[in-house]
């Protein structure tokens, strides 16, 4: 067996990144939930990170003359976020293809510091302020998939809550219930980071824009020196 080849997934060389990125990924994910639930309520109910719910909404949009529970009857807005988003994916992907090193993370997510800035610039158009929070959520689920920690993931809440179930109930193997707490850990990070967002819209509206971008500053700086 040949040893000392980059392991490929999905065409891309797999190197040792972020040491110990669990708490990074967390704190990703809380701010993720933050971001996604003022989207939720200031953008017309659109998500820039839970694609699956924008599908969904997507779906309900395109009949438009039923307006079902007060839903915006206009599929663009869920159109240019999941547009928006797999565009961010492509870019986490030409970052990331040689390893999710300190640097490349760190550029991760300080790129999603500035796009949080740009959202807020733009601040009163809803549809130029998704495009930008869209972008750097596809980078970072890009990031968190190359990290590669088992069960953790900063947005695909679903595949988290089956992953949790499936290593609690998994008798294969050491360490299980550790994994199990970490995809827990990561889908109360993104439920509390949501709740964390419906507050701070009802005290801040857009401006608690500004502290999400202060908190992937700072995750930046952290994810650099790891």
């Amino acid at each position: 067996m040949r040893t000392g080849l980059p392991v490929r997934i999905f065409f891309c060389r797999i190197n040792p990144g972020v040491k110990n990125p669990l708490p990074i990924l967390l704190a990703l994910t809380l701010v993720t939930g933050f971001i996604d639930a003022l989207a939720f309520i200031g953008y017309d109910h659109v998500f820039i990170s839970n694609m699956s719910g924008n599908t969904v909404l997507l779906g309900i949009a395109l009949v438009s003359n039923l307006h079902v529970a007060g839903l915006s009857s206009s599929p663009w807005g869920y159109v240019v976020s999941i547009a928006s988003f797999a565009v961010g994916v492509g870019g986490g992907f030409l970052i990331l293809r040689d390893g999710a090193t300190p640097g490349r993370s760190a550029a991760i997510v300080g790129c999603e510091a500035l796009l949080a800035l740009a959202a807020f610039s733009a601040r009163g158009h809803a549809g130029l302020s998704i495009v930008p929070l869209a972008i750097g959520a596809g980078a970072q689920s890009m990031l968190a998939l190359r990290l590669g920690l088992p069960g953790i993931s900063t947005a695909y809440v679903t595949g988290t809550i089956v992953k949790t179930v499936s290593l609690a109930l998994s008798e294969r193997g050491q360490g299980k219930g550790r994994q199990s707490i970490h995809s827990a850990g990561s889908w109360v990070a993104y439920c509390g980071g949501a709740a964390l967002g419906a507050v701070g819209w009802l005290g801040l509206r857009e401006m608690a824009l500004l502290p999400a971008a202060g908190a992937f500053a700072l995750l930046a700086f952290f994810a650099g020196r790891r």
